[in-house]
């Protein structure tokens, strides 16, 4: 979904004043709510299984790191 009312700034090293990104009124939550990655990622069952350190196995949710 693109956002129309995105902005976008050049930085370096990420550098930026909090005024540009904080308390915009540029966020829609409810368009967010709407977009399809957001409803698959709440409907999907992203799990993986780990060792519990006592030699058995447990189910965790996935770290979007590994996704």
């Amino acid at each position: 979904m693109w956002c129309r009312n995105a902005k976008i700034y050049r930085t370096s090293y990420s550098k930026t004043p909090l005024t540009n990104l904080i308390n915009t009124g540029l966020f829609d939550f409810g368009q967010a709510a709407m977009g399809a990655g957001w409803l698959q990622s709440l409907k999907e069952e992203s799990t993986i299984q780990i060792d519990d350190g006592k030699g058995g196995m447990k189910t965790v949710p996935k770290p979007e790191t590994l996704e």
